[in-house]
C-alpha cells in the first residue's frame, strides 16, 4: 500500500491509524514480514515530532525493527526513543527542526491468529502536541511478504 496524499496532524499525541497504510486480507495462522517505509516532516516546527507503531489486528508482532534518518545535511541530530512499554509499543522521533523531510523504517514479523480478518497497519501522531502539522507524506508505504 503506497500514500498517494500527505496526512496531516496536529495538536495529538493520540495514535491513530494512518488512512493509507494499511494492509488487510492477510491469512489466518501465517507468518509475515512486514516493511513501512515512511517519509514525514514536521512542518518546520521544533515542539512536534513524530510517534508511530505498527499494529496488527488478529495477529501477534515479534521483532519489531525501527530505523530514522535524520536529515543530518541540516545539521539536525538524531534523537531517538522507545515508547513506554518498549518495541513494539512504538517510536518516538524528535523534530526535524529544519522542516526538511526525514525517514523512518520499521520491519516486523507477525504471525497472524484469531478467527477475524487479520489486517497489518501503521499508527501514528505528534510525539508532542503541537498545532503545527505533523505530516505522513507521499511515497511512505507498506508492504507484507508471506514467509
Amino acid at each position: 500500500a503506497v500514500k498517494s496524499s500527505t496526512t496531516l496532524r496536529n495538536s495529538t499525541t493520540t495514535l491513530a491509524a494512518d488512512p493509507d497504510l494499511i494492509i488487510s486480507g492477510l491469512a489466518l495462522a501465517t507468518w509475515y514480514k512486514v516493511t513501512c517505509y515512511v517519509c514525514w516532516n514536521g512542518n518546520g516546527s521544533t515542539a512536534n515530532g513524530l510517534a508511530a507503531r505498527l499494529n496488527t489486528t488478529d495477529g501477534l508482532m515479534y521483532s519489531a525493527f525501527y530505523l530514522s534518518n535524520t536529515n543530518v545535511a541540516a545539521g539536525n541530530s538524531d534523537p531517538t526513543a522507545n515508547v513506554s512499554g518498549g518495541i513494539p509499543s512504538g517510536f518516538n522521533k524528535l523534530p526535524n527542526y529544519a522542516g526538511a523531510s526525514d525517514r523512518l523504517i520499521i520491519e516486523a514479523v507477525i504471525l497472524t491468529n484469531g478467527s477475524g480478518s487479520p489486517a497489518v497497519f501503521l499508527e501514528w501522531a505528534q510525539s508532542v502536541s503541537n498545532a503545527t502539522n505533523t505530516r505522513v507524506t507521499e511515497s511512505s508505504y507498506i508492504s507484507v511478504s508471506k514467509l
